[in-house]
């Protein structure tokens, strides 16, 4: 059973994807894209393999605040990404897909800090898909999330997934 509590230990800021899941705020890698590809993350000066970057764990571009899922790690430098999102020059970080490496996500709460009769698009952690409408700044959602949709999301910002 879920409890809703009150008080948290872990923040990340998040954004509206139809791509990927919110990600554990356990950073993996981070750097530079230094040439770039269809659905690809190229970096010459990136570890993926030898830091533990996995199927499934999540990239967030810090230049244009878009989240993608990997989905597969070719090699050293190069992830194959379930969407086209890097340019050259792009900054990136890449997080872990959940809290314990091999689990899947485990949920997280969302925090929208701008809004004005704004609405979010949800996947519970039991799988449903539910649109929530009339949220206002300072909302937190007491409902366990894996992943933000951007399709059906609209009218907020400044969002944070809480653990």
């Amino acid at each position: 059973m879920s409890v809703f509590k009150t008080t948290f230990s872990r923040a990340l800021n998040v954004f509206p994807s139809d791509n990927a899941n919110i990600p554990f705020p356990t950073v993996i890698e981070s750097g530079t894209t230094t040439n770039s590809g269809p659905s690809q993350l190229i970096d010459a000066n990136a570890l993926f393999v030898t830091n533990g970057v996995k199927t499934g764990d999540i990239v967030i571009s810090n230049s244009n605040d878009l989240m993608v899922t990997v989905a597969e790690v070719i090699d050293e430098n190069t992830l194959l990404l379930s969407a086209n999102l890097f340019s050259l020059g792009y900054d990136y970080t890449v997080y872990q897909a959940s809290s314990q490496s091999g689990l899947g996500n485990q949920g997280c709460y969302i925090y929208i800090g701008n809004a004005t009769d704004g609405a979010i698009t949800v996947t519970t952690i039991g799988g449903d898909i539910v649109t929530f409408n009339g949220l206002v700044s300072g909302t937190i959602l007491p409902v366990q999330v894996i992943k933000l949709h951007a399709t059906g999301t609209s009218d907020v910002a400044k969002i944070r997934a809480l653990w």
